[in-house]
């Protein structure tokens, strides 16, 4: 039988404020106001493109100068794309969902593609939280249309670019868009999250599996118990695969978090 080692580490624990918006970006076999489908193939590809070749955050389609970005022209280094919004939104999560499942009240079915971002920018989060006057996702993209009964089945979809907007073309809505105050992953971790990070007080400690140690967030309950919040993955020592799937027997939601440090 496996011995698992542990430690635990009473350090005071630094907090970081994040401003959660999560959204989903497209969802399979539904028909957009633009008469488009997608098959959870596509979506999933597509996903993998995008995080591959661009990673573009967009507002309304447009650049922080209110050009729009030219899908026909994808250049990363031109003026156009270059100026986007990526330093105002942190990638928490990309993740195709591998169940249907709700989250706050909507309905969000398997294989759809979830995004959720950290907004660094106020007034950004003001337009998302007060005046909601951006509500929902869009994809910039190319891809090859097929008409058929109706509606155009896009193939070999391209994303270039997501967008806060102020309509989706899905008729969905942001899921979640909420204030939180997380305890801060070291740099170079992926992270696990078990549950909420909802508790007036945190600790860390650390375990083995597989002798790969990882490291254990520990919020302390309204009885005074610490309960396990998050796990975090060196990756020095876990591959994303394994960290992942770790996460997966745990019931975790898996973040690959990328900190940038000013």
């Amino acid at each position: 039988m496996r011995k698992e080692t542990e430690k635990m580490e009473f350090d005071n624990v630094e907090l970081l404020p994040e401003h959660i918006v999560e959204m989903i970006v497209l969802e399979p076999e539904e028909i957009d106001r633009h008469n488009h489908i997608l098959s959870a193939s596509e979506i999933e590809e597509g996903k993998a493109l995008w995080e591959s070749l661009s990673r573009t955050i967009g507002i309304q389609h447009r650049n922080k100068f209110g050009e729009l970005y030219d899908l026909e022209d994808f250049d990363p280094n031109g003026s156009t794309w270059r100026n986007n919004y990526n330093q105002d939104f942190e990638i928490l999560s990309s993740i195709i969902t591998n169940q249907d499942t709700v989250i706050e009240g909507q309905r969000v079915k398997k294989n759809s593609w979830v995004l959720s971002l950290n907004c660094l920018n106020d007034s950004i989060w003001q337009k998302i939280h007060e005046e909601q006057s951006l509500t929902g996702a869009s994809v910039g993209a190319l891809g090859i249309v097929d008409k058929v009964n109706g509606y155009s089945r896009i193939y070999n979809l391209i994303p270039f670019e997501i967008s806060l907007v102020n309509r989706a073309a899905s008729g969905r809505t942001f899921l979640r868009k909420e204030f939180e105050e997380v305890i801060g992953a070291y740099k170079n971790e992926m992270s696990c999250r078990l549950k909420p990070p909802s508790y007036s007080e945190y600790t860390r400690g650390s375990r083995k599996s597989n002798n790969k140690e990882y490291g254990i967030v520990y919020g302390r309950n309204e009885e005074g118990n610490l309960e396990q919040q998050a796990f975090r993955y060196n990756k020095d020592i876990w591959a994303k695969a394994s960290a992942e799937a770790h996460c997966k027997r745990h019931k975790g939601q898996f973040h690959d978090i990328e900190r940038k440090e000013e």
